[in-house]
């Protein structure tokens, strides 16, 4: 265990040096004036290697078909809008390892097209790359996309090394920012930093969503609003192969969303994953979390959450840490935190605020009959209103 945490903390240095040496190392060799009346796909087209391509600030590029940045270059300033109507096509593709997009804002056709014919305002298929400062609005899917090529015509690489910061997405209709996989997770999504992401009313999904098989990924500084949850991690039963891996979640907000934290994830194999530093404040269920392994949680802080559901859910997860849980102004008909089927679980520290919160129990765990040992050790657990544990068999 202690080996397991040191190699992941050496991965997350390593992210940190990443993203330093990705922000510092371009060198740009000419600088491009993009021209506003002619069409931006055929200038990034032109544009040679390692060119930076500047966009004054009024321009507004309308576009019926992809810009595809095809070679390693530096975009700053453009401002995209997808014209209506337009399936199945992203307004900006990153087809090329090396390129750095800053300053930007795409507008989606959200609305004038069938879900079914929806696509990402910005799909990235290769790595080593940048975005930075860039507003997202009215997307039909995703605002950013992250994974390799699934075309078979070509034989795509795995997308290693990338710096998603300074994001804002409103009106969206899934995630702000998904990482995923390709092959049914045989080709991987690795190496990226995600962080100061703002999402506001994305209907059927969130800021960041993590899924298919993606590993060593670090998310930090996330608010969401109005969502249907701040952060989701996923698969989609497709392959062994889309489980997670290698995950920290650091200092995240989500207000009047339906979840906070989620895991859409229905098989075991998802693994080390840590979560620190959370507020959840009139949310319906704020943390339900199922099949991973090695998960600590911990820093959590929930207001206003008044469902039949527990605040707090897991699910079949081996080697679970929970520490340092406030909950207040909430109630429940049962437990504040439920745990199910779930083997060496340790919790330390949960209060109950006794003048606004209302559980019957602290904890609920349940065990499978059979299970020789409880596999559940508790210490610091506050709570005035009701029963600090109660232990079921199913």
């Amino acid at each position: 265990m202690k080996n397991m945490s040191t190699v992941f903390k050496r991965k997350l240095v390593w992210i940190a040096i990443l993203a330093s040496l990705l922000t510092r190392v371009q060198v740009t060799a000419e600088v491009i004036e993009l021209e506003c009346k002619e069409d931006l796909r055929d200038q990034v087209w032109r544009a040679p290697a390692g060119s930076e391509l500047v966009a004054s600030e009024g321009c507004v590029w309308q576009t019926n078909t992809s810009v595809q940045v095809h070679r390693p270059m530096t975009i700053r300033g453009v401002r995209v809008r997808l014209m209506p109507g337009i399936r199945r096509k992203p307004a900006i593709w990153v087809a090329s390892k090396g390129v750095s997009i800053t300053d930007f804002i795409l507008i989606g056709n959200k609305g004038t097209i069938p879900q079914s014919q929806r696509q990402s305002l910005l799909w990235v298929s290769a790595g080593n790359f940048i975005l930075e400062r860039g507003r997202l609005v009215n997307s039909s899917r995703d605002g950013i996309m992250v994974h390799a090529s699934r075309s078979s015509k070509i034989d795509p690489e795995p997308v290693r090394n990338g710096v998603i910061r300074d994001i804002t997405g409103t009106g969206n209709n899934r995630d702000l920012v998904a990482l995923t996989t390709a092959g049914d997770g045989a080709i991987t999504t690795s190496h990226v930093l995600v962080e100061n992401i703002k999402a506001f009313n994305s209907d059927l999904r969130g800021a960041v969503e993590v899924g298919d098989g993606v590993e060593d990924i670090v998310i930090r500084n996330v608010y969401a609003r109005g969502c249907y949850y701040t952060i989701a991690i996923q698969d989609h039963q497709r392959s062994e192969l889309e489980t997670n891996n290698r995950v920290e979640i650091t200092n995240v907000v989500g207000v009047a969303n339906k979840y906070g934290i989620l895991s859409q994830t229905h098989r075991p194999g998802h693994g080390h994953i840590n979560i620190t530093g959370m507020v959840f404040i009139d949310c319906r269920r704020p943390i339900l979390l199922k099949y991973i392994d090695f998960l600590s949680l911990s820093d959590l802080r929930v207001e206003g959450t008044r469902e039949q559901f527990a605040p707090i859910e897991f699910e079949a997860c081996r080697d679970l840490s929970v520490q340092d849980i406030s909950i207040r102004d909430s109630s429940g008909r049962d437990g504040a935190m439920v745990v199910h089927s779930s083997k060496r679980v340790r919790v330390e520290g949960l209060t109950l605020d006794r003048e606004t919160t209302q559980f019957a129990y602290g904890i609920e765990f349940y065990k499978p009959v059979g299970w020789r040992e409880t596999y559940l050790n508790t210490s610091s657990i506050n709570v005035e209103s009701g029963e600090p544990l109660k232990l079921f068999e199913i």
